[in-house]
């Protein structure tokens, strides 16, 4: 379900999830705050079912987290799109080249390549180009977080891994 939407920002926040329930006798062994050796048992299958629940739940944010960050970066590309990583507010594509900045005044790049070729050159690019030129529409600089996550394929993995444990 939709949160909420970022005024003027373009990105929206969606929360998934499902809801997970509890008996009263449940409840009342959980207030009790005492272990499961005297427990009834069906407070215990209870507990088990909990516990399954709690790691699906789990299990399925990460697997949605991957679809949406996969869709994200395949559809980055392509203006025609819609959903996750399809035209930004003003028609152009997540990775466009030539994003418009407080009406057209300026605009600005966010990609390094599109060929998946990661070197440390391109990376050291990314980095400044983040630091210094990325901007929202309204002319707003992106702030530099204190740490990156790097995120490559599987093809990148073995660069990455080299340019990263550099001096």
């Amino acid at each position: 379900m939709e949160i909420s939407r970022g005024e003027d920002k373009g990105f929206e926040i969606k929360q998934h999830g499902n809801k997970i329930g509890i008996t009263k006798l449940f409840k009342a062994w959980i207030m009790s705050a005492k272990d499961l050796d005297g427990a009834d048992s069906s407070v215990k299958m209870e507990r088990a079912k909990l516990a399954s629940n709690i790691i699906a739940l789990r299990r399925g944010r990460q697997k949605k987290m991957n679809i949406e960050m996969t869709s994200v970066l395949t559809k980055g590309w392509d203006a025609s799109g819609t959903g996750a990583g399809s035209p930004t507010p003003y028609g152009k594509a997540l990775f466009a080249t030539d994003h418009p900045v407080r009406s057209g005044e300026l605009s600005f790049d966010n990609t390094v390549t599109s060929d998946g070729v990661l070197t440390k050159t391109r990376l050291q690019t990314a980095l400044n180009k983040q630091k210094a030129e990325l901007m929202l529409q309204n002319g707003d600089r992106i702030m530099t977080p204190s740490s990156y996550k790097l995120v490559v394929s599987r093809k990148g993995a073995v660069a990455a891994r080299e340019i990263l444990n550099t001096a």
